[in-house]
């Protein structure tokens, strides 16, 4: 059994729904990620959540930045995936496999990279790891990330609905193409 709802950090940037709402884009970006925010109701009766992209920008993936892998008050310490620097609506899409992914690779390279350097990660020059990243074939531009096909529909009529958990809800799933 998995628990979702796990600790993470507080980091030199709190990544937040209405990041990953808007599509929003980050100079010191890391990882780009198009995964909807879906958030298991406690109850079992469903997910509500809401799309990249549906807030004020319409993007189709947002991108996380590099100081959400760094702990505000820790040095020599970067971290990656469930336990980075986020809201819980934020955690509702960055916590699957793909970003965990794509920031552990970023975790990896940068700690690579201040160990050979003699630099803190805090300290680390972001175009030498963005550089780095992209010399690995990383894609850190949001208009080149992989738009996914998920359905969603207002809940507000759903006995339900909660409020505080966003206004719709996914009603099927990604299968991927092929």
């Amino acid at each position: 059994m998995g628990v979702r709802e796990t600790r993470r950090i507080t980091g030199e940037y709190v990544l937040t729904g209405e990041d990953v709402a808007s599509g929003r884009s980050f100079e010191a970006a890391v990882a780009s990620v198009s995964f909807p925010a879906d958030i298991h109701e406690p109850a079992g009766t469903g997910q509500v959540g809401f799309r990249v992209g549906s807030g004020p920008v319409k993007r189709s993936s947002y991108e996380i930045p590099y100081r959400a892998l760094i702990p505000r008050d820790i040095d020599q310490l970067v971290m990656a995936g469930r336990c980075i620097s986020g809201t819980f609506e934020a955690h509702a899409s960055y916590r699957v496999k793909g970003p965990c992914m794509a920031m552990g690779q970023a975790a990896g390279l940068a700690a690579s990279l201040s160990a050979s350097s003699g630099v803190a990660p805090r300290d680390l020059a972001i175009g030498d790891l963005r550089g780095g990243l992209l010399g690995q074939n990383v894609k850190l531009d949001t208009d080149s990330a992989d738009v996914r096909d998920w359905r969603w529909e207002t809940v507000e009529s759903d006995p339900t609905y909660r409020p505080d958990r966003g206004r719709t809800r996914q009603s099927s799933a990604y299968h991927g193409p092929g």
